[in-house]
Order: C-alpha cells, then structure tokens, then sequence
C-alpha cells in the first residue's frame, strides 16, 4: 500500500570537539606546556603548532583541539584577553 519500507540510513557521528586558535605566543612554547595549560579545563585532543618551512622555527601560533565542545568552551572563555 505504502510502497517499500526504506532502508534505514547511517547517522554520521556529531564532532564534539572543538579547535581552538591561539596566537600571540613565545617561539619558545612547546607542546607540552599547551596540554598543560588547556587540560585544566578538559580534555586535549590534539595540539598543533605550525613551523616556517624555510628555518622549522615555531610561527607562534597554535591550534588546539579540545576533546568536548564544552572543554572548548571554557578554555576559550578561560583565556579570552588574558596575558600571561
């Protein structure tokens, strides 16, 4: 009467995490020291902080991926216009 029933269809998984930019810093800011940082409010996914290709020096800059969107969040809102 109503046709075939369709298929039920993958539901693609919601990202909660959450990227966050962070400039502005020390060429000597390392890795460990923005897990170390940014833990304290959630979990650290991932931290990435691009280098020129010509020297591999740090650019001063980072991205860092939180692992909840509400750990994102609160980092974000933790740091906004904060100087060390």
């Amino acid at each position: 009467m109503f046709g075939t029933p369709m298929e039920a269809q993958p539901v693609a998984p919601v990202d909660t995490t959450i990227r966050l930019y962070v400039g502005n810093l020390s060429f000597d800011t390392d890795e460990q020291r923005l897990i170390s940082t940014f833990s304290q409010f959630g979990p650290v996914a991932d931290v990435f902080l691009p280098v020129y290709r010509d020297s591999g020096r740090k650019r001063g800059l980072a991205f860092i991926t939180m692992g909840t969107r509400e750990a994102g969040e609160a980092g974000e809102d933790g740091f906004w216009c904060q100087r060390p």
